[in-house]
Parts: structure tokens; sequence; C-alpha cells
């Protein structure tokens, strides 16, 4: 007798079934996540040994700006003379035209998006191993007003002062990426293939490399390549100090050693700029922060106020300008 197969009360549905293999699955995450983490232990090791360049920080014209300068005041061990400050200081002090009238200086300065904290680890690095230093900090009317720093650019300082002693790097799962990727790519590529610069700075300097070298070159100080326009309409010209700016102050001054002088500066503006009393303006506001960086001598008094046609911005003077404006500095500076 034969016995028909018994077939299932439940309908079966047409299509795929698929069966999930547990240990399996667990095997090939495991794989892959292994082969990541080798991957970056990998990236890890080979920006630690010195077989690619140092981390060059030539992401972009900021980057650049500022590891350029935390190389300078690293390595400017025969200067005793040290300008810091907001991008002001950076264009406005021509350090030729300061040797030329016989003073050894080094500028500095960076941008105003640092704050003035950050501008004394600068100053900081500089005075090492130098009592008898003398720091001007120059600061323009836009940056004493300025509402807030930019936590990203002092970041950015604090690695390059970092590698500037030590170009060893400290693992940590909490910044896995920055020390693994990110440093891999930048030590292979930016410091092989040279970085654009976007703008009437890049037609200037071309690349961030060339930038750099410029720089270096002229002892920190970097040419203008704009030009001011009275006629577009800009932020109120009514300069005020920021909250920040007196806890800024005293962390600089924190900063300095015993000894160590300290002078202030306030970068000029616009005629067409400037507000009824304004040079009344300046000078109080200089009191003030002379008193939170615990100035040793009395500021260094040059015009708040010139012609529109020495500016390329509000805040920067074109390069001529900035050579002449550095001519009357040191002609100040020697009575």
């Amino acid at each position: 007798m034969l016995h028909q197969k018994h077939q299932s009360a439940v309908p079966q549905k047409a299509g795929h079934v698929y069966l999930v293999n547990p240990v399996a699955l667990v095997k090939q995450f495991a794989s892959i996540l292994l082969t990541v983490l080798v991957l970056f232990l990998a990236m890890w090791m080979v920006n630690g040994s010195g077989l690619l360049p140092r981390k060059s920080q030539l992401d972009n014209a900021d980057s650049a700006i500022i590891s350029t300068k935390a190389r300078l005041a690293t390595t400017s061990n025969q200067k005793r003379i040290a300008f810091v400050g907001d991008s002001s200081c950076l264009v406005n002090i021509h350090i030729p035209t300061m040797k030329d009238n016989g003073i050894e200086a080094i500028n500095l300065g960076t941008l105003s998006f640092l704050g003035i904290d950050s501008f004394g680890l600068l100053a900081q690095r500089f005075c090492q191993n130098k009592p008898d230093a003398q720091i001007f900090l120059v600061l323009h009317p836009e940056c004493i007003r300025m509402v807030a720093s930019s936590s990203e650019h002092r970041k950015i300082l604090v690695e390059a002062l970092d590698q500037s002693t030590d170009g060893s790097t400290q693992f940590a799962l909490s910044n896995l990426r920055r020390i693994t990727v990110d440093d891999f790519s930048s030590r292979l590529f930016n410091g092989w293939l040279p970085t654009p610069i976007k703008g009437q700075l890049g037609y200037r300097y071309g690349f961030t490399d060339n930038l750099r070298n410029e720089i270096l070159a002229a002892g920190g100080f970097m040419e203008e390549t704009g030009r001011f326009d009275a006629s577009v309409s800009l932020n109120s010209s009514e300069y005020r100090i920021a909250r920040r700016i007196q806890s800024e102050c005293t962390q600089f001054r924190s900063y300095l050693p015993k000894g160590v002088k300290v002078r202030l500066l306030v970068s000029p503006i616009p005629q067409s700029y400037a507000t009824r009393g304004h040079e009344k303006r300046v000078l109080e506001m200089q009191s003030e922060i002379e008193k939170w960086i615990q100035a040793d001598n009395p500021s260094v008094k040059m015009p708040s106020v010139l012609s529109d046609s020495n500016f390329g911005t509000v805040t920067h003077l074109l390069p001529n300008s900035a050579r002449e404006y550095t001519r009357q500095l040191c002609f100040m500076l020697s009575q």
C-alpha cells in the first residue's frame, strides 16, 4: 500500500528563505573591524616613525600662518623683541624695515580669531630663556570689540606649538581619527603636494607653502592684497571693549615670565571710517587694556587714523604704507 506525503496545512509563499548564521556574521564583522583597526594602527605608527614628513599644517592659509608663527616663536633664539597680535600686526609691522633701522625683532602677529590669550601662548614660547625679552601687543579696534574668539583656530595654534618641540603623536581613542587618518593624509599629501590659496591672497602667494616661506623670509610679515573701498557698507565704527577682553588680557600676562616688558600698540583705521572722537576712545581703551596686561611702559603713541589710500581693508595697511608706518614706529621707539 502506497503512502501519500502529508502536505503542510500552512501554505508555502513564493520567494527565498534567508538563513542567518550568527557565528559567521560575528566573524565577518570582527574581521572587518580588525582590518580597520590594523589600518589605523599602521597609519599611527607611520606618522610617528619619521618615514613621512612632519605634519605640514598647510591645509589652508589660516593654518599656514598660525603654524609658521609657532615655528618663528620657537626658533627666534637671537631676537629679544617680538610683536604679537591680530592680523593688523601680521600685515602692518614690516620687519625688514625695522632691521634697516637697527631694531632686531620678529613679527608673531596672526589672526584676530585666536584671541589675546592665544597671542600670549606665542609670546610665552618666544620668551623662553629670555628674561630680558620685550613684547609688543598689537591690537586693532575691530579685534578689541570682537565678541568671541575661535576655539578651532586655537586648536591649530596649540597643535603647532606642540609640533614645534615634539613630533611624536600621542595615541588616544578620543582623537583616533585625528592622530591617524588626518595626520597621515596631511603628512603624505600636504607635505608633498602644494595646496592652492583662494582669492587675492592666492594671486599674490599662490600656494600655502609659498606663503609660509615668504613669511619666514620676511621675519613674520605678510603683504595685504586687497584695496579698501570706502563706498562698501561696513559694520558700525563705534568701538568698544568686548567683555572677553579683560580675562584674555589677564591670561595673556600670566603666560609671560616675570621681568618681561610689555607694551601696547592699537592699530589705525581709515579716515572715512573714523567717527568723531575716535582718537579719544582709542586712548580710553588703551588705558584699560594696559592695566589688564600690566604694561611696563605707556602705550606706543602711533596714529589711530590714517587716510583711506593707505589701506587694503579696514584693518590692514597696504605694503608700502606698512613700511612707512613701521619707519614711524621705529622713530617713536628710538625716542
